[in-house]
């Protein structure tokens, strides 16, 4: 285009962006948090983002100079950048629902091993876990500590002679559980009637829809 096409009319009551600020923008990078109100505003005014005229190159006297068409078609790759983040960004960002908090405990019936389980992360939740610790109120054994990814348990820490009535913490952790996901300890060779019990606590964060 020539400068001749490029040259615009101070518009009336309209917002004019200047195309160096964002080819080369002065600010870092940030995470936000949109509500769905907000989405619908901004997806919207991409519309506007799309326009040459929307963007001011320099400012002259009576008017002002659009940018050329490499710079327009940086800013149009730019827009569609953040068209696409606004239909859905894939990165969740973290945040805090309520604290997470199981004790878990049985009675062992006949010798041998078992494992306490904490709850299954529901549908719309994702857990982590900053702490689980085990006990065995009666008998001195091996306590395996666990994550269940699914229903596929990966052990983590191993635990030998263990006191009884002597509580085995791991810590910090730091796991995230998606839905299905649990923590469980695995108590080796207990005894009838042992009391073995299970703690975790961490946090629990709501997926955004």
């Amino acid at each position: 285009m020539t400068d001749t096409d490029l040259r615009r009319s101070y518009p009336h009551n309209a917002i004019l962006i200047e195309s160096a600020r964002v080819l080369a923008s002065p600010y870092d990078d940030a995470v936000v948090y949109l509500t769905g109100a907000q989405l619908e505003l901004l997806r919207n005014v991409t519309f506007y983002l799309n326009r040459r005229l929307t963007y001011a190159a320099s400012y002259e006297p009576g008017y002002y100079m659009m940018p050329n068409n490499a710079d327009f078609d940086d800013i149009l790759a730019i827009v569609a950048d953040l068209e696409e983040t606004l239909m859905g960004n894939p990165n969740t960002i973290w945040g805090y629902k309520d604290r997470w908090y199981e004790n878990v405990q049985d009675v062992k019936s006949g010798a041998g091993n078992f494992t306490l389980q904490t709850a299954v992360v529901p549908a719309g939740y994702i857990y982590r876990c900053d702490l689980i610790t085990s006990v065995n109120v009666n008998t001195v054994l091996n306590h395996i500590h666990e994550v269940y990814a699914g229903g596929t348990g990966v052990p983590f820490a191993t635990y030998a002679g263990v006191g009884a009535n002597i509580w085995q913490p791991t810590f910090p952790l730091g796991f995230v559980l998606k839905e299905g996901d649990r923590m469980g300890v695995s108590f080796v060779s207990c005894l009838d009637g042992d009391t073995l019990v299970m703690r975790v606590i961490g946090t629990k964060m709501a997926v955004p829809t």
